[in-house]
């Protein structure tokens, strides 16, 4: 992204949105190659300081419209809030020694830390890199110790290893969260629509 930018956007100002998350707040990544884990959007806590950067960078790019930035921002951190505290109530109706994920990839660490849900693997140890044999027995044993009763791919990718990861754990595979990119019905074009639809769908699967 940064060498894109540098030829495409050299006149653009540059807003990290991630730089709004503390230190003490960022999680240790699983993926050797970076020290953090970068998917802090998938905790809305962390999204409302994501509006609340953008709206100072509008604000100050176009002075004149700050106002309608400021009042944008308002309803839509109202949102999130919202969404956060509904969140809440549908993971707590899930039992607690259910709350375990596996995922496709290390996505989810900030929303499981934010909602009490344990973060016990990824399938893709290194984005792109399918996991060795040995990396899928360890899965397994994960998955079996710690009664995890479902694996969650993503759409974009194909469920080939989740099936295979579920079948040898004897759990279910999920084959529709979304965490880097939404969806293509109007029901997931936005965030709050993403997160509302994965919530459920994290429900359904570690609840029943």
């Amino acid at each position: 992204m940064a060498k894109l930018i540098a030829t495409s956007a050299t006149h653009a100002h540059v807003v990290v949105l991630s730089d709004a998350v503390t230190a003490a707040n960022r999680g240790e990544s699983t993926n050797r190659l970076r020290a953090t884990n970068p998917h802090f959007w998938l905790d809305p806590n962390y999204a409302e300081l994501y509006v609340t950067r953008i709206t100072q960078a509008l604000s100050a790019a176009d002075p004149a419209h700050a106002d309608a930035y400021r009042a944008n921002a308002a309803a839509e951190v109202d949102r999130l809030e919202q969404l956060d505290l509904w969140t809440r109530k549908r993971v707590a109706t899930i039992p607690v020694q259910q709350r375990a994920m596996i995922t496709f990839h290390d996505a989810w660490y900030y929303f499981d830390r934010r909602y009490g849900l344990r973060d016990v693997g990824a399938i893709e140890p290194l984005p792109g890199r399918e996991p060795s044999a040995k990396d899928l027995a360890a899965l397994i044993e994960l998955a079996r110790a710690n009664h995890v009763r479902a694996v969650f791919a993503e759409p974009e990718f194909s469920p080939r290893l989740a099936k295979q990861l579920a079948d040898g754990a004897g759990i279910s595979t999920v084959t529709d969260l979304y965490d880097d990119s939404l969806g293509d019905t109007p029901e997931l074009a936005t965030y709050e629509g993403m997160m509302r639809h994965n919530v459920a769908t994290i429900v359904q699967a570690l609840g029943s």
